[in-house]
């Protein structure tokens, strides 16, 4: 048919714990509102962070000092541009971890104005609460953010929703996919079902 696969896999992810209580939080923070809003990925609540140059921030979760997490968020500008996360102040926002700011940032779209904005860096001290998000002053851009995810480890996983306490997701496995008596480096291997 002329199709050609490259390197077909089978992403199997790890056991991750969402240290955030409250992915789709209602409460908390300062100089922020929270809405009912919804998302067309299936969230139903958000933090609205106002343009305006008054600080307005969202923390929560609890981390161990000197050690990497990923804080991953999802967030629609509203002016329904990209977002931009970093630590200047002409930054849309910025993502914290353990009283940190992160320097290292990558997003993922999800359509309909829809950006997830992950931040990886090591945590500064043993915080809690301090893991979340702050609008920069000098940006003057508001927006909506919600299904907020900490875990442990230097890149994303999938969402784990969480809505009273941290929530941990077991590893994926593969059954019946072959062993290293199946599978190996110095043969051939033509397999079909």
């Amino acid at each position: 048919n002329g199709i050609v696969q490259d390197n077909p896999s089978l992403l199997l992810e790890p056991a991750r714990t969402n240290l955030i209580p409250n992915s789709e939080p209602t409460a908390g923070g300062a100089g922020l509102t929270f809405e009912a809003f919804s998302w067309s990925i299936g969230f139903s609540n958000c933090v609205k962070v106002p343009a305006a140059s008054a600080d307005a921030y969202w923390y929560s979760g609890t981390v161990l000092a000197s050690t990497t997490y990923t804080l991953s968020v999802y967030v629609i500008m509203d002016d329904l541009s990209q977002p931009q996360a970093g630590i200047t102040a002409s930054d849309d926002l910025r993502i914290n971890i353990g009283n940190s700011a992160v320097a290292s940032y990558s997003y993922e779209y999800f359509g309909n104005n829809i950006w997830k904005v992950i931040g990886t860096g090591a945590s500064g001290t043993n915080f809690l609460g301090n893991n979340g998000i702050r609008r920069l002053n000098a940006s003057g851009k508001g927006f909506r953010a919600t299904g907020f995810q900490l875990e442990l480890g230097s890149y994303p996983t999938s969402y784990i929703p969480t809505s009273v306490s941290a929530v941990t997701r077991a590893a994926e496995t593969a059954n019946g996919a072959g062993t290293s008596a199946d599978f190996n480096d110095s043969e051939g291997v033509l397999y079909a079902e």
